[in-house]
């Protein structure tokens, strides 16, 4: 099914495997990091934006009073100082 998407020039595939426990479904926990890791191998990025999934996406945390994100919430001409 990678190979398949893949070759379909698809942008990826998700699995669903929530959370899969050794005590009620053995096969699920082994199977599904087993198979995640396949899918990550197979479906790599193979183009000119390859670089940019090569490190783990760097997030700016907001606010968590405002929801904004810092500079985003004083060009609004709030101060997240006034907030507190």
């Amino acid at each position: 099914m990678a190979k398949l998407i893949q070759s379909g020039g698809y942008a990826g595939a998700m699995l669903w495997g929530i959370n899969p426990s050794d005590k009620w479904t053995p096969k699920a926990a082994t199977w599904c990091p087993a198979v995640a890791n396949m899918l990550s191998n197979t479906l790599k990025p193979k183009d000119r934006f390859e670089h940019l999934y090569a490190a783990p996406h760097k997030y700016t945390k907001a606010e968590p009073k405002t929801g904004w994100l810092p500079k985003v919430g004083l060009g609004f001409g709030f101060g997240f100082t006034l907030l507190r």
